[in-house]
Parts: structure tokens; sequence; C-alpha cells
């Protein structure tokens, strides 16, 4: 890799730059860098090869990561690469979220919560419109407000929140099909726990809550979608994505925290966000999963030990929530429902779960 520099600026025409390729003076300046940033440099300054990415031109290994590698398989998706029984349950999810919303917006938690600037994307029953990342923001928040919006355990995602109010704000701006916006979410749905599974354990041991995170990844793979992204701003947008991702403290959760709510349509703002910065030519690290110190795995604590799999029926993982309170609680729930009508005294209840959702009612009680 040759590298030129102008010195114009800085000295006269005359006078040679200092700068030189010969390795006496490349190794110091190796080592001087090494100093500074170990991993980062080390890394690139090894026998890697390197390719100039000739959509964006910047600098990308030329083997592919585990991130390039889902984008490239999310870019070339149809709808008619999805099961029978996916697409059917993508309009299932379209209306379980549809029917969260409605509950948000009756509810009207937030009567003034309508930032940004005028565009073409709806904000849910309002007549209303913004710009695609803040109508993604608005509806997300609000569609999660009745804590009943879908989970998918693998990955501990609120994908209807998350994925959802991306694809739709992106489709009516872009005036996508009725397929491509379907593809599109279901796309977004395997992205989100394709990221998220490696990543779930690390974010729960840090106290950090999962579904705020991962459904960056599946936001951003919906939006990118509806903007025709090509393997190249597909693997931006996840990268942007995973270094984009908020973090979610539980204690938003346990104490009550109206913050709780943007849990959902944050997500979804970050991931309309992620895929526009890609397509203008910002890109994140496509590594972002193979290094234990620098990528995500490395900042949560934990290498990214699940192997990634794109399953393109993730949808069908998907369960609806019955009862409006938190997926740890409700095998508790049915469990009382079954046990109706009592009709003898209570004199106590022992409930047995599993440790994080103990410990969270814990924190939650104290």
């Amino acid at each position: 890799m040759s590298i030129t520099r102008s010195t114009s600026r800085h000295k006269p025409a005359s006078r040679k730059s200092s700068f030189s390729s010969s390795p006496t003076r490349t190794s110091r300046c190796r080592r001087r860098l090494a100093r500074w940033y170990p991993s980062t440099i080390l890394s690139i300054w090894t026998s890697r090869p390197l390719a100039a990415s000739a959509a964006h031109g910047r600098i990308v290994s030329t083997v592919k990561s585990s991130l390039r590698k889902i984008a490239a398989t999310l870019a070339s998706l149809t709808w008619r690469d999805f099961s029978g029984s996916a697409r059917a349950r993508v309009a299932e999810l379209l209306l379980d979220v549809f029917a969260c919303a409605a509950e948000g917006r009756r509810a009207d938690p937030y009567p003034d919560f309508i930032p940004g600037s005028d565009g073409d994307a709806s904000l849910w029953f309002a007549d209303t419109t913004r710009d695609p990342s803040h109508a993604a923001l608005v509806n997300g928040t609000l569609a999660h407000h009745a804590e009943l919006d879908d989970g998918n355990p693998r990955a501990s995602l609120h994908g209807g929140v998350t994925i959802i109010p991306a694809a739709l704000a992106v489709a009516e701006t872009t005036g996508a099909t009725g397929e491509a916006l379907l593809a599109a979410i279901a796309s977004g749905y395997s992205a989100a726990v394709a990221c998220g599974r490696p990543l779930k354990n690390g974010i729960e041991t840090h106290r950090l809550h999962a579904p705020s995170m991962v459904g960056c990844f599946g936001a951003a793979a919906a939006a990118a979608r509806l903007f025709d992204a090509d393997e190249d701003i597909m693997t931006g947008a996840l990268a942007l994505a995973g270094t984009l991702m908020p973090l979610g403290p539980f204690e938003s959760f346990t104490r009550g925290a109206s913050v709780k709510d943007l849990y959902g349509g944050y997500p979804a703002y970050i991931g309309v966000q992620a895929a526009l910065l890609s397509r203008s030519g910002v890109h994140g690290p496509d590594e972002l999963f193979e290094s234990k110190r620098d990528g995500v795995g490395a900042f949560l604590g934990h290498a990214a030990t699940p192997a990634f799999e794109l399953d393109l029926d993730e949808v069908m993982h998907v369960e609806l929530k019955p009862w409006s309170a938190c997926r740890s609680v409700h095998a508790t729930l049915t469990a009382l429902e079954k046990l109706l009508p009592i009709t003898v005294p209570i004199t106590s209840v022992h409930v047995e779960t599993y440790a994080f959702a103990a410990e969270l009612s814990r924190d939650a009680d104290a």
C-alpha cells in the first residue's frame, strides 16, 4: 500500500518531505503508533490483505467478516426467499405492533413528543408526518409503552417496536412496494437475532437491556434494504448500528423510569440513521464481532462465542405477549391463571424462576 502526502501547505515546495517508506523509518513509525493505539495499529500493520472499496473509497479487509457475510445475504434476499409460514407471520407481527401502538396512542403518555422535521413518514394514529428517523422514533416509543410488543428470547429482541417502525417509515419515504416492505421486515428480524445472539449473555451480565441494543441491527438492516443497499452499504449500516447502539440500563426498567419507552423507539431511530449514514459514505468497522478487545464483544466483556446464523424463518421464533409485562413473569402469570378460580385462603405464594428474572425482581423491590 503506497501513501502520498502533500507538504506544500507546511514547507517550501523545494524541500523534500521527511516522510519516507524506508524500513528503518517505517519500523519506528509502527512502534510509535502501536504505543498509541496498540490493537488497532497492530491489526493494520500486519500481512492482512487490504483492498479499497469502490463504493466509498474506504479501506476494508478482503477477508469477509461475519458482518459482511450476513450483509451480502441480506442485500440479495427477495420476498420469495422466505417460507410461506414466515411470510404469513410477518403480517401477524404487523397487526400486533399496530395494536400496541394504538394503545400507546390512546394512553398518549407524551403529547408533545413529536421531534424532527417535516417529511413523508406518518406518525401512527395521528394526522402528522415527519422525516423517517423521527417517525420511527415516535412510533416505536408509543408502541413500546404498553409492554405488550412481541419478543424473541433467542436474542431478547423486541422486533415489533424496533424493526417495523423503521421499515414503515423508510418505505413511506421511498415509495417501496408491499413485497419490498415485508421482505425488509423479515430480513430485519433475521439480522437482529444473527447479530444479537452473540451479545446476549454479555449484555445481561452487564445489566443492560438487550432489546434496546440488538434492535438497532434489525432496524438498520430493514432500512438499508428499503434504500436498495448493496453489500457494502448493508455492511456499513450494520456496523454503524453496532457502533452507535445505546446502552440501556435495566435500572430504567426496574425503577419505572419513563425513558424505558424509548428503548423501543430509539433503536428504530438509530437503524434509520445508520442506513442513511452508510449511504452517504460513513462506515463502521466491518470486523465488529471478530476482535475480543475492540469489537462489541470486547466492549461487553464477552467474545462473540455463539456462531452467526442467519435464519430466514426467524420470525417463527417470535412470541406474542398475552400479558402486559416483561416476558420474565409470563410463566408465573400463566400458572396463576390456570389455578383460578381459587376458592381457599392463600397463605403464601412460592415462585421459582431463572436467576436473571429473580435478580430483576429483587432490584424492583429494593
